[in-house]
């Protein structure tokens, strides 16, 4: 029996065993295409199991012995391992034929003058098949960071003749070999073109043969530039384009890791549509990513990240539109943004004067990474504050991870820079973000998640919670600095209706506290742990003295060695080797001090005498 080209969600795309037995049997395609949680399998070939036990053949795809598996043709070649590799316990009548219904079951393919039956559902019929040479060819290593293609070579003579006399190779790229034998070889070739391989054989009974093939390399790496002379494949700095729509139309497919694209330093026009990426690197100017841009002129998106190998860095995307929302994309609806991750990485980018009707600069969302970045200037321009218009320089949401970045001058009616619904956001700055209507959150606006080690200061809401507004039980924010914000309704710094507060500080250090309209105002939820005028001194851990910050009328936000958030907070788990948002050890003596950076404290007392 055969299982090849089937696919499953699970386990098993080929065959997936709980119980009894599996004989002759070959299972192609990768390790994946086998499965067994019970029973036994034997003189089978499939690249899950491990040859020599019970007589099975494994570690490599059996269906590369297949003679046309493209065209539907599973018969065997010469060359393959199922050849004569068959199981001798197995009584076949004397009048057995194989799937084809007119070839004999059990033939000697090998020429050994021994009669075995082969695996799988075909007989390889050595005697009868016309004598013919062929090669098959096989890249075996090809990655973006090699400097050559590893391509396996494979002879094979069909049919009766003998012999082999003498054997010569020609590889197509100036290389010979005259090693007198039909064995498998490796070679390997330049990146991103065709190759043809010539073999002639001299053989005792048939005569000499003589067969060509095309290899065909990959490209893997690609060039964007404002100088290149747009030669296809765009392999070189020299032969580079100025789209970078081309650039990834001619990669191919590389055997692990991503492909790559390199973009010189100048501005380039967006792709007309957004385009989604798989395992794709796209590299600018990690150094200085405002000297890469790609400009969407306000009306164009940039790309959906959707494989965990996909990775951008060292670029900026500059006026991004994004229109409607990409339903098909996503399960939540509402989020589309015309720089989008599903699940890679975008690090070290500048994303500024983006538009979305639904997410304004960038929606991060699956197991997607923002690191960072810089998101400014963008707005998400959905008139619906209830709904879709949260977010206006980022949306967060299922395990998405946000860290390292800054978010400044963004806006939107709620969540001016950041709204999250679920995922981490930490070590971040949320700096002059405004919500233009209620429910408000100037800088973050929270329905979900984790967000901690951030300092959120200077954003402005015409709703409540000028610098977060938390809305939701599941919301979590901790080892916060939320401070010197502004909002015409309730809670200049936070306000909150659901959720937890803890290990921070929710001040306005440079203004006159104002009873009637506090930095925090709590409708729901839990406050332990924190510094805030409001609080009741000791009730939950927490604390209404100043912080003593060092320089607040300069944005300095770290405190002073006598500040009493110092050894004032919780620990937690997830401090063990973490760091603040300067890079310091996030606990620093016993105990975690409130707020998004750690102090060292004060200092000794020293006794001298003399």
């Amino acid at each position: 029996m055969i299982y090849a080209d089937n696919a499953a969600t699970t386990d098993g795309s080929g065959v997936y065993q709980t119980g009894g037995s599996i004989v002759n049997t070959i299972i192609a395609g990768p390790a994946a295409a086998f499965s067994s949680a019970g029973g036994t399998i034997s003189c089978s070939a499939a690249a899950a199991l491990v040859s020599g036990t019970d007589g099975n053949i494994g570690e490599t795809d059996p269906g590369e012995g297949f003679r046309d598996a493209a065209s539907g043709d599973y018969t065997l070649m010469p060359s393959s391992p199922c050849v004569d590799a068959g199981s001798v316990a197995l009584e076949w009548p004397d009048d057995a034929v194989d799937l084809s219904g007119s070839t004999t079951r059990v033939l000697d393919g090998r020429g050994s003058g021994f009669a075995v039956v082969d695996i799988g559902a075909y007989e390889y019929d050595r005697a009868n098949t016309p004598v013919s040479l062929n090669v098959r060819i096989a890249i075996i290593s090809a990655t973006a960071t090699g400097e050559v293609a590893t391509v396996r070579l494979t002879p094979s003579i069909d049919g009766a003749y003998g012999e082999i006399v003498s054997a010569a190779w020609n590889f197509g790229d100036g290389a010979t070999d005259a090693g007198g034998t039909l064995a498998e070889l490796v070679h390997d070739y330049a990146f991103g073109a065709t190759f043809v391989v010539s073999l002639e054989v001299a053989t005792t009974q048939a005569g000499t043969l003589s067969t060509t093939v095309d290899v065909t390399t990959p490209v893997l790496v690609s060039y964007v530039s404002t100088t290149g002379s747009a030669t296809a494949p765009y392999d070189t700095p020299a032969k580079a384009t100025t789209s970078i729509a081309d650039a990834l139309s001619v990669l191919g497919e590389p055997t692990e890791g991503p492909v790559k694209v390199v973009v010189a330093d100048g501005t380039y026009a967006a792709p007309d549509e957004r385009i989604f990426l798989s395992a794709v690197e796209i590299a600018g100017n990690d150094a200085d990513p405002s000297q890469v841009v790609f400009d969407g002129d306000g009306s164009k998106p940039f790309f959906f990240l959707d494989d965990a190998n996909a990775f951008l860095h060292g670029l900026t995307f500059l006026r991004g539109w994004f229109s409607g929302d990409d339903t098909s994309a996503r399960p939540a609806a509402y989020s589309s943004a015309s720089l989008e991750a599903r699940a890679g990485v975008i690090s070290n980018c500048i994303v500024r004067s983006g538009r979305a009707s639904f997410s304004g600069g960038v929606t991060v969302w699956g197991t997607g990474r923002l690191i960072g970045c810089v998101v400014s200037e963008c707005e998400n321009t959905d008139p619906n504050g209830d709904i879709a218009a949260k977010g206006g320089g980022i949306k967060i949401y299922q395990n998405a991870y946000v860290s390292g970045c800054t978010f400044t001058n963004n806006q939107t009616k709620c969540g001016g820079g950041v709204a999250v619904f679920g995922g981490t956001l930490e070590n971040c700055v949320i700096h002059a973000n405004r919500a233009t209507s209620s429910p408000g959150g100037g800088g973050i606006h929270m329905e979900g998640g984790i967000v901690r080690n951030i300092l959120v200061y200077g954003n402005s809401s015409e709703g409540s919670g000028g610098g977060v507004n938390i809305k939701n039980a599941n919301a979590v924010l901790e080892s916060a600095t939320v401070v010197d914000n502004a909002a015409k309704g309730d809670g200049r710094d936070v306000y909150m209706t659901a959720g937890a507060l803890t290990n921070s500080i929710v001040f306005d250090a440079c203004a006159v506290y104002d009873s009637e309209h506090p930095p925090l105002v709590v409708a729901g939820g839990t406050v332990a742990y924190c510094c805030s005028p409001s609080l009741t001194d000791g009730a939950d851990g927490n604390i209404s003295a100043a912080p003593l910050f060092k320089d607040a009328a300069n944005g300095d936000y770290t405190v002073l060695g006598g500040s009493p958030t110092v050894d004032a907070g919780v620990n937690a788990e997830w401090m063990v080797g973490a760091v603040d948002l300067s890079g310091n050890a996030r606990v620093a003596k016993r105990r975690v001090d409130m707020g998004c950076y750690e102090s060292a404290g004060r200092l000794p007392l020293v006794l001298i005498v003399r």
